[in-house]
């Protein structure tokens, strides 16, 4: 099953707003067959703390394998995607 989750937000910094998307995207991750797309094409730019408690927090409890078999990232510039990849970077020491 594909998700696609649109960041409706310009600015993501609330690690409040952070915890209820992850756990709004946990619910969708069940099959085996899932596909999660994360749409940052409205987003100008994330924290490191809403990337941490979002996507660092998914791929420590997935995995890296499956973190990467699920999800991708569309529409986010290369600065946020920077910030993303750092917040996994951290979490999959």
């Amino acid at each position: 099953m594909k998700h696609v989750f649109t960041l409706e937000k310009t600015f993501l910094s609330s690690r409040t707003e952070a915890t209820a998307l992850r756990e709004k995207i946990e619910k969708h991750i069940k099959g085996k067959y899932c596909s999660i797309t994360i749409n940052g094409s409205n987003t100008v730019g994330l924290s490191e703390s809403y990337a941490d408690e979002v996507f660092g927090k998914l791929a420590k409890k997935l995995g890296k394998k499956r973190f990467f078999e699920v999800f991708s990232f569309v529409g986010f510039s290369e600065l946020d995607l920077g910030v993303i990849a750092t917040a996994l970077q951290k979490r999959l020491r």
